[in-house]
């Protein structure tokens, strides 16, 4: 049973507020029977009252008579085996299970400390266990102190002579029973002229208020019973339990925003084995209003008789500004130590030698302590040893009033270990003094184990990649070395064969040959750029020698596909320093693929000197009318081995490792790589070069 049915509460709350003149302790018992039953979705329930000092058996009922046999026989052997003397005596539920017929039931015990020289128990029958049910186990406490009280207030006068009757082994005991104003206690509380409240310490939660402590709060009596009275209530938590003074401050928060102050007074008493809290508290809102009043009062009397009336009345006006200055200070260190309290983050004071002067309840949360063990004591960071720094190295630091910083494991209540990030600064007073230590404290056990993934994640990613390289480096020079000489002796036999069919399978050699060459160049290529072992030379980049080279490597091959190739460029206007090999292996790439995936139509090579945001750049263009690139392929088409057209039926041959290649290029060159493509339309790529790069300036000197 993980919640409880609203309408059983309401009938509960319609029961412990009846007027006992209406019902008789017959209705009474029957209806708190038929309660307990409804409260804890049991087969049966029944209550027993025994003479407090003999321990006779004085009174018996049941909410089912069906079940009258099965429970004198379950009464007498709990009653043999001492489970009903020990519920009584400890004044806990106790819970024993019975097997019969291989079926479990589970019987509940739990006691009444009924007055009137009796003590009573009402067991109850379930199917499941009750003591695994704490949200349960909270209700049934609640109204068996409830039921108890209506039971001694109903049984005023217990006749004296008691006939006892027999009905299979049960006993039924009559009693004279006398109505009692009930009304008349709740009366008392109301007609109090300060708020009350009552609260179970076991639970901490709120069992009763009156009718001033409800106003004040603006709730009903059904929202308050079970929640906090810090649900409520701001009680300045400076004041260390063991030296509370017998009146204290505190701050009620309504909820719709309203701050309203009280003077609180805190007793308590015992009751069914239990610590009852009982909070007093009255409005002190407007003790502060008259007394702000009596300061106005005062001086406009001393305006009346002064005789310099004009500074009198200057003076007052600056006092009542004072006076309001101070009220609006007063408002918002209010909202301020609302903010603290409500802080996802722990809040110390210390003073000087590191005893805890204030607390916020997130700190308490944090090291898993109650505020009567954190006020006065001495958190177990605020040892120098622990900090891992000496004392004159701590106290140089913050005497400069610098925040201190450190990451240390502490230790929660219970023993378990946890992380948590400790900022430490020093808090002065006029005369520089250090007078107490600010502290903040946040747990960052999970920060610790996430960043811990992280830094493992990036060497292992960085040990692979080191791996990648070294072998495709390695491998790459051994692929290398026989495919020269395959392709050197195929080049001998064309000149040496002359028969058409041999020369075509020699050619078919030379061109796998070449492709192989050429994706083994690349992988080279890459592995030296990821490795770092290129080494850059500056100098000032003649474009027209660029584009002279593009023109003889691939001239013919453009010409033989029938395409136009554009030049749109101003060779005076072009000025910047950059590597030229590197820059020309970029542009090779990327004329390749241009030539590759371009059928019919226009290759165009642009270069122009831009300045953007005062920054001098070269763009360079290689645009075309091909293909292009889906634009869900675009994101990854720049990663190594990945072209437009992929996969095992794909129209064009190459390892896609040309735009790879010359991103990195670019990269290396202080410059960015941008691609812009529509499928069918054709595609445009932009070198942005810097006309010096970073890594060139000092080189340049």
């Amino acid at each position: 049973m993980n919640s409880i049915n609203s309408e059983v509460l309401h009938s509960i709350f319609r029961f412990t507020a009846i007027d006992l003149k209406s019902k008789s302790i017959d209705q009474i018992v029957s209806d708190g029977l038929k309660l307990f039953c409804e409260l804890a979705s049991c087969n049966y329930s029944a209550l027993f009252l025994f003479d407090k000092n003999t321990f006779e058996l004085n009174f018996y009922s049941i909410s089912n008579f069906e079940f009258v046999g099965e429970l004198n026989s379950t009464f007498e052997k709990f009653t043999d085996e001492g489970i009903i003397s020990k519920a009584i005596v400890e004044g806990e539920i106790v819970e024993e299970m019975v097997v019969k017929n291989k079926i479990e039931s589970f019987f509940s015990i739990i006691p009444l400390n009924v007055p009137n020289g009796m003590i009573g128990i009402v067991i109850i029958k379930k199917n499941s266990s009750l003591l695994q049910q704490e949200n349960l186990l909270f209700y049934l406490n609640g109204f068996s102190i409830n039921f108890a009280l209506l039971l001694d207030l109903s049984l005023t006068n217990i006749a004296k002579e008691i006939s006892s009757k027999s009905n299979s082994s049960s006993i039924v005991n009559e009693f004279e029973r006398v109505n009692f104003d009930y009304e008349f206690l709740a009366a008392v509380l109301n007609s109090t002229s300060s708020g009350i409240i009552l609260i179970d310490k076991q639970t901490t939660q709120i069992i009763f208020g009156n009718e001033y402590a409800l106003n004040l709060l603006a709730v009903n009596s059904k929202k308050i019973i079970g929640t906090k009275i810090t649900d409520y209530f701001l009680i300045h938590t400076s004041i260390a339990s063991s030296n509370k003074p017998e009146t204290f401050d505190g701050l009620i928060h309504k909820d719709d925003g309203t701050l309203i102050p009280v003077l609180m007074k805190e007793s308590s008493f015992r009751y069914e084995n239990k610590t009852i809290l009982i909070y007093s508290f009255v409005d002190n809102s407007e003790l502060k209003r008259y007394e702000s009043e009596l300061q106005k009062a005062h001086f406009l009397l001393e305006q009346r008789v002064e005789v310099r009336t004009e500074q009198l009345l200057d003076s007052n006006s600056r006092l009542v500004q004072e006076i309001k200055n101070r009220e609006n200070a007063e408002a918002q260190l209010l909202k301020f130590m609302w903010v603290v309290e409500q802080n996802p983050i722990g809040i110390l004071i210390l003073e000087t030698n590191g005893q805890i002067r204030y607390a916020n309840k997130k700190y308490g949360e944090i090291v898993g302590e109650t505020s009567d063990k954190i006020l006065g004591h001495f958190p177990q960071f605020f040892n120098l040893a622990i900090l891992n720094i000496s004392k004159d190295n701590f106290e140089s630091k913050v005497s400069k009033g610098e925040f201190w910083k450190s990451e240390i494991l502490n230790t929660r209540k219970g023993g378990e270990e946890f992380w948590m990030s400790l900022y430490i600064a020093p808090i002065a007073d006029t005369r520089g003094v250090i007078i107490n230590y600010f502290v903040l404290i946040e747990e960052i056990t999970e920060k610790k184990q996430v960043l811990d993934e992280l830094v493992n994640a990036k060497l292992n990613a960085e040990q692979s990649n080191k791996f990648k390289s070294y072998l495709l480096a390695n491998m790459s020079h051994e692929f290398r070395t026989p495919l020269i000489s395959i392709l050197g002796y195929a080049q001998i036999l064309e000149n040496e064969v002359e028969d058409d069919e041999h020369r075509e399978m020699i050619d078919v050699i030379k061109q796998g040959g070449n492709r192989l060459l050429k994706t083994l160049d690349g992988m080279l290529q890459l592995s030296d750029i990821e490795a770092r072992k290129i080494s850059m030379k500056p100098e000032k980049i003649n474009f027209e020698q660029i584009v002279d080279h593009i023109a003889d490597k691939y001239l013919d091959q453009i010409q033989e596909k029938g395409i136009e190739l554009k030049l749109n460029v101003k060779f005076d206007e072009i000025f910047f320093y950059s590597d030229l090999e590197l820059l020309q292996v970029c542009l090779f790439h990327i004329f390749d693929n241009a030539i590759k995936f371009t059928n019919s139509g226009i290759i165009a090579l642009g270069a122009e000197n831009i300045s953007e945001d005062g920054v001098k750049k070269v763009d360079i263009t290689v645009s075309d009318t091909g293909i292009g690139i889906e634009e869900e392929k675009l994101s990854h088409i720049l990663s190594a081995f990945h072209q437009g057209d992929e996969g095992l039926t794909r129209n064009y041959e190459g390892a896609g490792l040309g735009l790879t290649i010359s991103n990195r290029i670019v990269e290396l060159l202080d410059g960015k790589l941008k691609i812009f493509s529509r499928q069918n339309e054709g595609t445009k790529i932009t070198i942005e070069l810097p006309i010096i790069p970073a890594a060139f300036q000092q080189k340049l000197v």
